[in-house]
């Protein structure tokens, strides 16, 4: 157990950042005092964070276009079909739908592709947190 020093709760361990530079290796602020903070900065600071954006991915555009050639080569039978039903779906061949086949919430979904990458607009459209939880469950397996 350890003490948030901003909202001073006894909490465990997993309930902190982790922080290298700290002795026992994680952050002294939970990670909802944490993230309540970097909310609040961000809102304040929007100009600041979007000229950085900005200037960030314009000094690294070499280096993000190297790491995204390598991941795609890497995961191509992914990239192959993630590609494949965006263009489908632009040229209107498959119909996004305006809810996630799972939950029924109204969001526009992610093609999931349930039967593998080798059909690649053999898709079904969750949302993201069913998304997710599909590929936990898969991962799991």
């Amino acid at each position: 157990m350890k003490n948030c020093s901003k909202c001073k709760a006894s909490l465990s361990f997993s309930a902190f950042k982790l922080d290298k530079h700290r002795a026992n290796g994680v952050s002294s602020w939970c990670r909802l005092c944490s993230n309540a903070y970097m909310r609040e900065w961000n809102h304040k600071h929007k100009e600041r964070r979007r000229e950085f954006s900005v200037s960030w991915r314009q000094k690294s555009k070499d280096t993000r276009r190297l790491y995204r050639s390598i991941h795609e080569h890497n995961n191509s039978p992914m990239y192959r079909a993630k590609k494949l039903v965006y263009r489908a779906v632009h040229s209107g061949k498959i119909i996004r739908p305006t809810e996630c086949q799972k939950c029924r919430k109204e969001i526009k979904p992610h093609g999931h592709h349930y039967l593998g990458y080798d059909f690649p607009l053999t898709v079904v459209w969750l949302c993201r947190p069913c998304h997710y939880q599909v590929h936990q469950i898969g991962a799991n397996a």
